[in-house]
């Protein structure tokens, strides 16, 4: 089973195009296996959802490997963990795709 999360990445398109460059062949084809890309107004979103996603992954290790390398301004970066305190954003809030994080209850009657 494991930890699961759900992850937001989005940048600027000539990054993505970079980030994608950046990686093996291998790790590219299970990056895009995960995820399809959206795009809008210049930048590329990619969204996991369940995904176990440990750093020591080489898909995960690449993406942390290259934003990292990027200014706060060229991407955002969310991954919501399975507990409730277990956020994480880096990067800016001001993207084309109004990205925010809730968190809800639900119940049946």
């Amino acid at each position: 089973m494991g930890y699961r999360s759900e992850v937001i990445l989005t940048m600027k398109d000539e990054k993505f195009v970079e980030l994608v460059k950046s990686m093996d062949d291998r790790v590219a084809a299970n990056f895009f296996e995960m995820t399809e890309p959206k795009k809008r107004d210049s930048w590329t979103l990619v969204h996991f959802s369940d995904v176990k996603w440990y750093e020591d992954y080489p898909e995960v290790k690449a993406v942390e490997d290259f934003v990292s390398t990027l200014d706060e301004d060229d991407y955002a970066y969310h991954i919501l963990g399975e507990d409730n305190d277990d956020y994480t954003h880096r990067g800016t809030w001001e993207t084309p795709f109004n990205i925010r994080m809730t968190r809800s209850i639900d119940f049946d009657w």
